[in-house]
């Protein structure tokens, strides 16, 4: 983890050569025991897979990169990332309680409205239909 605040790309470099170089600093990043021992640990705890934690690791510490200067943001902090994850958990939930839907109430109609024909047919047709 402390490597990444050193991390620079050339730019006198081509651009896919300084992709490539970037792709493979990360995953080796998310491939170092510490960060792998944190993964694992907390893929145990909220019971996600693994593979989708080191996918989504990755991309957060790609967000935190600044292409303009070739760096990363000094202020990068695994407090942050871990923050993200629990935005982004929080996110996962809310989508999930909100497509838990309610049933719909099934049509009821009160004896006053069954004594106007037009709204006795209605209530048979939606009904039965």
């Amino acid at each position: 983890m402390k490597t990444i605040n050193n991390f620079f790309l050339d730019k006198n470099k081509k651009g896919h050569q300084n992709c490539k170089f970037l792709k493979d600093f990360i995953e080796k990043l998310t491939e170092e025991k510490e960060m792998s021992m944190i993964l694992n640990d907390f893929s145990k705890i909220i019971d996600i897979p693994l593979n989708i934690l080191k996918d989504k690791s990755k991309q957060l510490i790609l967000n935190k990169f600044n292409f303009k200067i070739g760096k990363f943001n000094l202020n990068f902090k695994t407090s942050k990332v871990f923050q993200d994850y629990f935005i982004f958990l929080y996110l996962i939930f809310l989508q999930l309680f909100n497509k838990i839907q309610k049933k719909p109430l099934s049509n009821i109609a009160t004896v006053e409205s069954l004594n106007d024909k037009k709204y006795f047919e209605l209530f048979v047709i939606s009904d039965n239909g």
